[in-house]
């Protein structure tokens, strides 16, 4: 079951995160585990598609906790969030990019309304960092610091982000 709308977790009672609200589009365990695995792994790009589809509701749910929608005069900046480089190149493509692009066309579909525009060369990581599955709360937060960089602050400044990994941890 999930908490109610508008509570926070515990380590984010006990450290307020930098952002303003966060979704996730399921609970990683049993299959969606699995399926996220197989993606990130496993090299089945294809199930960036469905996971995408998860991932645009979630996103029309964090809109309606925002108030509705992410209609209005601001466009909304997508950015996945990146692998170090040496990572991606191993793994041959950003599993969050495929989320995000999957979720996006779904989107667009669905509320062409939404001025959605994928910005995913606009962060950068510039460091290698652990895997955030086995960190505590505190370790996760450590873990990130000096990890990423904006690329090009201009074409963030003033605009929306909506950052999008394939787990929330």
């Amino acid at each position: 079951q999930f908490p109610a709308e508008g509570l926070l977790c515990a380590p984010c009672r006990m450290a307020a995160p930098e952002f303003e609200r966060a979704v996730a589009y399921g609970i990683y365990e049993d299959g969606l585990r699995e399926m996220v695995h197989l993606l990130k792994y496993e090299r089945m790009r294809s199930l960036a598609r469905p996971l995408g589809r998860l991932l645009a509701e979630a996103i029309e749910t964090l809109a309606a906790d925002a108030g509705g929608d992410l209609t209005g005069a601001a466009e909304w900046a997508v950015v996945a969030v990146p692998l170090y480089p040496s990572k991606e190149r191993q793994r041959g493509y950003n599993q969050a990019v495929l989320l995000a692009d999957a979720a996006l066309a779904e989107l667009k579909r669905t509320r062409p309304e939404w001025k959605l525009r994928a910005a995913h060369g606009k962060m950068r990581r510039v460091r290698d960092t652990k895997s955030q599955f086995s960190l505590t709360p505190k370790g996760r937060r450590r873990n990130l610091i000096g990890a990423f960089a904006v690329a090009d602050a201009r074409a963030l400044a003033g605009r929306e982000v909506l950052l999008v990994d394939d787990i929330y941890t």
